[in-house]
């Protein structure tokens, strides 16, 4: 099976939630047989329907790619450089900095432990294999980190 499961449940990310009201239509399509995680927004705290889990996709520029909101997640970006942009918003960060950002959040209790993206190109947050972060492993600098730094 492909799903990641929570209590049973198939985890579903929802990243176009961006209102209280499109919370709620997701829980009710759920109708208790998916874990919700709906993606963070300004007032999510207040929605009367909450899903069962929050997540943000972020690459913060101020704290070197790392984005942690206490009680829900710690995120990582290995930069953030948009497609059209003349300037990246997080320089892409060294193989030394992005392991460190990597082990500190593998230390992190916070329940979920996600990265910005894997191949969005167009945000210049992937961590995919390229000629431009290469490695022995031939998978780059990005995966070989998490291979050797996360434990499950």
């Amino acid at each position: 099976d492909a799903w990641a499961y929570i209590d049973g449940k198939p985890v579903l990310f929802v990243s176009d939630a961006d209102d209280c009201e499109l919370v709620e239509r997701w829980v009710e399509a759920a109708d208790g047989k998916w874990y919700i995680v709906s993606r963070v927004f300004r007032g999510f705290q207040h929605c009367d329907t909450q899903p069962n889990s929050w997540h943000q996709k972020n690459a913060n520029e101020y704290t070197n790619g790392i984005d942690v909101l206490q009680g829900l997640f710690h995120n990582l970006a290995p930069g953030k450089w948009l497609s059209g942009s003349e300037e990246p918003e997080l320089a892409r960060l060294s193989g030394r900095e992005w392991c460190n950002n990597v082990q500190e959040m593998n230390a992190s209790s916070e329940p979920w432990h996600l990265i910005v993206s894997f191949n969005e190109g167009d945000n210049g947050t992937s961590i995919e294999p390229a000629r431009q972060w290469p490695s022995d492993s031939g998978y780059g600098i990005y995966l070989d980190c998490l291979h050797n730094e996360l434990s499950f």
